[in-house]
């Protein structure tokens, strides 16, 4: 029940710091909407559609990080992956600010995405420690096992399982970034395939 607890109190202190930074974007696209007319920095919808609905980017994110962290089945790779997702959001959502806003109004958005990265590396941080009660053995422990059996057989059959893990998440890699990079291609307007 502690680390619920605690997941809570991070993912509070991630949804305060999510209000602060929409608030600090409605307000640098207020300024921008009386000091501009509309021109465009990049043509990327996120960018085309103004600080408010990066902000809504980053709120989005921020729900996906809480849902995941709170998520008993989910792993901290998961969390880590989330906290990604927001960190990209996030700078996103300053750029655009950096490209088109105030000084003063880019400054309050910039401490709110500080605020933001604190919160979710909290976030992050305290997943890590609720699941690490419950990780497998370590190596040191295999280590200490396979010196006691003294067979070479179950050292050589440990060495193999353990190059054969490496391997399949190695090609779980290449697929993962092989999608993550078709995910982008087709966001930003690229060709696919």
């Amino acid at each position: 029940a502690a680390g619920g607890a605690a997941v809570q109190t991070a993912s509070n202190a991630l949804g305060a710091a999510t209000i602060a930074l929409v608030k600090a974007a409605a307000a640098a696209q207020t300024h921008l909407k009386s000091t501009t007319q509309g021109e465009c920095y990049r043509k990327d919808p996120k960018w085309a559609r103004g600080l408010v609905a990066a902000a809504r980017v980053v709120a989005d994110t921020t729900a996906q990080l809480n849902e995941v962290s709170a998520n008993d089945e989910s792993t901290p790779e998961q969390v880590v992956a989330a906290a990604r997702c927001v960190n990209g959001a996030t700078a996103r959502l300053v750029a655009i600010s950096r490209s088109k806003g105030d000084p003063e109004l880019h400054t309050a958005v910039e401490k709110a995405a500080k605020a933001i990265s604190h919160a979710t590396n909290q976030v992050v941080n305290v997943a890590k420690a609720k699941k690490q009660a419950s990780k497998p053995q370590t190596a040191e422990q295999i280590v200490q096992e396979l010196a006691k059996e003294g067979s070479r057989g179950a050292q050589i059959r440990a060495e193999f399982e353990a190059q054969a893990k490496i391997a399949t998440l190695e090609n779980e890699l290449d697929d993962a970034r092989n999608m993550l990079f078709a995910l982008r291609r087709a966001v930003y307007g690229g060709k696919s395939g």
